[in-house]
């Protein structure tokens, strides 16, 4: 995630570590995911919306496994931003043909088509 943040940000090593950590010590201290998606809705518009949603399918598929939470938590957070079905759908799409340019993707299991409605 480090590396990611550093290239797609242009940021320091240390810049990066410190979003990281900021990051784990706002997620412990949540209770659920509107707190962040109500802050998301206000600011960003629809195509930022789904390039975030792109971005964070490519961080689930990074380890080349998608498990079921992955799988839900990508849903409710899609589902929050109003993000509409064929536009997550497509973002997970890229996402997933773009991991299977990288090295890791042979390894790489989706167990199921669908995601839940």
């Amino acid at each position: 995630m480090r590396a990611a943040l550093v290239d797609k940000f242009a940021l320091a090593g240390d810049e990066a570590q410190h979003l990281i950590d900021l990051a784990h010590s706002e997620a412990k201290q949540a209770t659920d995911l509107f707190a962040f998606t109500s802050r998301i809705n206000e600011r960003f518009e629809m195509a930022q919306k789904i390039r975030m949603i792109e971005h964070m399918w490519r961080v689930a598929y990074a380890d080349g496994h998608l498990n079921e939470h992955e799988r839900h938590v990508m849903w409710r957070i899609a589902d929050l931003l109003h993000v509409p079905q064929g536009a997550y759908q497509h973002a997970r799409l890229r996402a997933q043909q773009a991991s299977v340019s990288e090295p890791q993707a042979d390894t790489m299991r989706d167990r199921r088509g669908s995601e839940p409605r």
